[in-house]
């Protein structure tokens, strides 16, 4: 015995997969960490729905008792409170997002993307993580692109950064060249991106090679 410990890596509470990380206590892969995450916004936003609706009822009483002193009663109005902020709500170690980008790209998806980042990263290829952070993070940072397209070229790149941060025997190469076809389609349409698409493409490439 030459006193070495064997890495034991945690698989993921829910499905099986390697573990990336935790969510409280339990163990998750980068798929069911990024459902667990949809799920926790999404009951934010309905309990926000709910709070506007409660501040709107207020408001209208408070209005209706003004009304009906003749004003000797002020309003006093409650605040419709903020929705959720995915810039808020949300830590992305990789990458950034400004309130322009809040409720178009879904927020789950962007957390998987750096969490694939982080996994690809530990795995020493630094050069795809980079790559996938570059294009990612211009596709979030445009003003020159509809919003349905760039929440659907994030969503691609969420599929690449998943599938990069597996094992090669295990990528799913003929949806992965799918998956680029179709991005070459869409990235054109992101004119700040084309350089950057250059560079990246090979690397891109190479998970379905």
């Amino acid at each position: 015995m030459d006193g070495s410990k064997e890495i034991v890596k945690e698989k993921c509470n829910q499905c099986g997969k390697l573990a990336i990380g935790r969510y409280g206590n339990t163990p998750l892969c980068v798929d069911c960490y990024y459902k667990m995450t949809q799920a926790n916004f999404m009951e934010q936003q309905i309990r926000h729905n709910q709070l506007s609706w409660l501040a709107s009822q207020q408001n209208f009483i408070q209005q209706a008792l003004s009304a009906g002193t003749g004003g000797l009663l002020p309003p006093k109005f409650m605040a419709t409170p903020q929705p959720p902020s995915a810039g808020i709500t949300y830590t992305y170690s990789n990458i950034q997002v400004s309130d322009s980008a809040v409720g178009v790209i879904n927020p789950g998806t962007l957390y998987a993307i750096s969490t694939s980042i982080d996994v690809i990263q530990n795995r020493g290829d630094s050069e795809l993580a980079a790559a996938i952070k570059e294009l990612t993070q211009e596709v979030v940072n445009s003003k020159d692109i509809q919003d349905d397209i760039k929440k659907e070229i994030t969503e691609l790149l969420q599929f690449l950064a998943s599938e990069g941060s597996t094992s090669n025997d295990t990528r799913n190469k003929s949806v992965i060249k799918q998956v680029l076809g179709r991005l070459g389609n869409l990235i054109p349409s992101v004119t700040t991106a084309w350089s950057i698409w250059e560079k990246v493409q090979p690397l891109l490439q190479s998970l379905g090679d």
